[in-house]
């Protein structure tokens, strides 16, 4: 990847986007769970590593993020070359997500596109990954599981589905065949199946979109509260800077600095800025009160509610075994990841 010139138009899109982190390049973004301690990308290119399992999680969740929790997902499963993790560091156990973590880690250049690939062609393909020369250790989403020889039984957390269609994120070369020979071959044989030149989106934009949305998040549920029982309206009233019953981006920036753990947020334009576009109901200046519970409403409906946030620590639970029948409603053709 390194030997390829950058792409001029995705790293100024990189630059913008961590312009605005640049106050905030140590600050932590968000808890690495405990499920991926130790976290390591000693070797992605020839081992699978906490690294490479965490970022293509968080991608794929960044590539759902606009999807409702019980609906179809845009993005089936993220797997990537072990080349595109750069770090080849083991990392302490105070180490969080950081700017400067995923700087290390992901070339700023990184862009993501979803493959759709039959379940029968994806299956083996970490296990040709894993024992093939020439052809890069494949590094996979904490949603997929491996047999005992690379091969994929589970993927989202349910047994995989041979007849199905997966919308599998990557990056461009996924379908080269430095890949795996089955994926190179079905992309081969069906080039029309390929995402558009044009469909990329930065990792880097995805991951901090991420982040932002999981620390708004986190906010919401500390200044917002239950809805029914009137907390939102205690949180509104104790960010009304001007009191006049109106909730401005300023009362948005002020709520921020008073709720303990968030300080340094504050002067974060883009998630204010986002914060302030999510729980807006209609055009102007100001949002009313009651225009909190609509906002409050539509988040938990989105897939990011599902998505742990700043402080979830916990490891994941187990998978659980479904039949393969279960999965036959999987969708033919990805969408736009952003659409």
């Amino acid at each position: 990847v390194r030997d390829w010139p950058a792409d001029a138009s995705v790293v100024e899109t990189a630059s913008i986007a961590y312009s605005v982190m640049e106050p905030l390049r140590k600050t932590e973004l968000a808890r690495i769970q405990v499920k991926y301690r130790p976290l390591t990308s000693v070797n992605a290119r020839g081992c699978s590593c906490t690294m490479g399992s965490y970022l293509a999680s968080r991608l794929r969740d960044a590539l759902n993020l606009r999807c409702p929790v019980d609906g179809p997902k845009r993005c089936d499963c993220v797997i990537l070359r072990g080349g595109n993790f750069r770090g080849d560091r083991m990392y302490g156990e105070g180490q969080h997500a950081t700017v400067d973590l995923l700087e290390t880690e992901l070339d700023t250049a990184m862009e993501m596109v979803i493959f759709p690939v039959p379940g029968l062609v994806l299956r083996v393909a970490p296990y040709e990954s894993h024992t093939l020369p020439g052809v890069g250790w494949l590094q996979v989403d904490d949603g997929i599981s491996l047999d005992e020889i690379g091969n994929i039984t589970h993927v989202a957390g349910e047994r995989i589905c041979l007849n199905k269609v997966y919308n599998v994120g990557s990056t461009a070369d996924f379908a080269g065949p430095e890949t795996a020979p089955h994926i190179s071959a079905y992309f081969e044989t069906h080039p029309e199946k390929l995402p558009a030149k044009d469909s990329g989106v930065s990792a880097h934009v995805l991951l901090l979109r991420l982040y932002c949305l999981q620390i708004w998040s986190s906010i919401w549920k500390t200044i917002g509260g239950d809805v029914e029982r009137g907390v939102l309206a205690k949180g509104l009233k104790q960010s009304d800077v001007d009191d006049d019953g109106k909730f401005k981006i300023e009362s948005i920036r002020h709520a921020i600095s008073s709720v303990p753990g968030f300080e340094s947020f504050a002067g974060l334009d883009v998630l204010v800025d986002r914060m302030y576009d999510e729980i807006m109901s209609r055009p102007g200046s100001c949002i009313l009160p009651q225009a909190l519970p609509q906002a409050a409403k539509h988040w938990s409906s989105m897939s990011l509610h599902s998505i742990p946030g700043l402080g979830d620590d916990a490891s994941s639970e187990s998978d659980a075994d479904v039949d393969d029948e279960s999965n036959a409603g999987g969708s033919e053709e990805p969408g736009d990841p952003l659409a």
